[in-house]
Formats: C-alpha cells, sequence, structure tokens
C-alpha cells in the first residue's frame, strides 16, 4: 500500500473506528444492569454524547462558512475536531486506559490532514483544541445545571 492511500484512509476512517470503540465502551459501562436499565443508561449517555461532539463540530463547520482567519478557508479543521471530541466523550465515558487509547487514536488524525495537504498546523491545532476543551466545558455545564435541579421522587 502506498504512503498516499494509508495517509488518505486514516483520514477518511479513523472517526468511525473512534464512534465505534465509544459504542462498544458506553454499552460495557452499563454491565451488571437489569437489560432495560442498561438501554436506559445507554440512551442517556449518547443524548449527551451527540450534544458534546455536535456542538464543536457545528461551530468548526461554521468557521469554515464564514472565513475567520484570512487565507485559511479550511479554519478550523472538522476532522480534528470531531476526532478530538469523540476521543473527550470516551474519556468521560471510561476515563483511564480507554480514554487514552481514544486520545492516541485522535492525534493521528492532524498529522494525516497535513500530511494530505488538506490542513496546516494551525488548522488542525485549533480543531483539536475544540475538540478537547467544548465538550469538557459542555460536560461540566450539565453537571452543574444537574446539581441545581430539585430531587423528584416517583
Amino acid at each position: 500500500m502506498r504512503p498516499e492511500t494509508a495517509i488518505r484512509l486514516l483520514c477518511d476512517y479513523l472517526v468511525p473506528v473512534l464512534l465505534a470503540l465509544l459504542l462498544l465502551i458506553s454499552w460495557s459501562t452499563t454491565q451488571g444492569n437489569p437489560l432495560k436499565t442498561r438501554f436506559r443508561l445507554f440512551a442517556h449517555f449518547w443524548g449527551k454524547a451527540i450534544l458534546l461532539i455536535s456542538v464543536p463540530v457545528l461551530l468548526a463547520e461554521g468557521g469554515k462558512a464564514v472565513e475567520i482567519w484570512q487565507g485559511h478557508p479550511g479554519f478550523p479543521s472538522g476532522h480534528s475536531t470531531m476526532a478530538f471530541a469523540v476521543a473527550s466523550c470516551l474519556w468521560l465515558c471510561r476515563p483511564g486506559f480507554w480514554g487514552l487509547i481514544g486520545f492516541w487514536l485522535a492525534s493521528f488524525m492532524p498529522s494525516a490532514l497535513m500530511l494530505h495537504g488538506a490542513h496546516d498546523m494551525p488548522e488542525v491545532a485549533c480543531g483539536a483544541v475544540l475538540g478537547l476543551s467544548l465538550p469538557f466545558l459542555i460536560w461540566q455545564g450539565l453537571a452543574q445545571y444537574k446539581a441545581k435541579q430539585p430531587v423528584t421522587h416517583p
């Protein structure tokens, strides 16, 4: 396989691999619960995960619609944002080994995009910062919102 082909495959298939890993890991965290509870916990996490992933990616893609930085139409990189947002969700789901694996895999995305010539360093760096920071900030905001809600018993 030629290096160009391997780089292109990495650019195209890294995020789906990270999403599949997040899917499997988030399902495995519900082990030991009845099936109905497992589905509820799984759906609750994925509701948050969709929000945590989509907000940074929508901001990154919105940055392309309005040229933020003259001469950089790909600023910030949506692929880097998505890879690091999914890795952040993986860390929030399973901090430790699996979270580190997610960040390790996501770190290949900026390199592959630069080697492929699709982006340069500032574009992928800003995408990585968006993908790393926003999911953690949103998660913290959701936790604070939940803490302020009155406890109701069914």
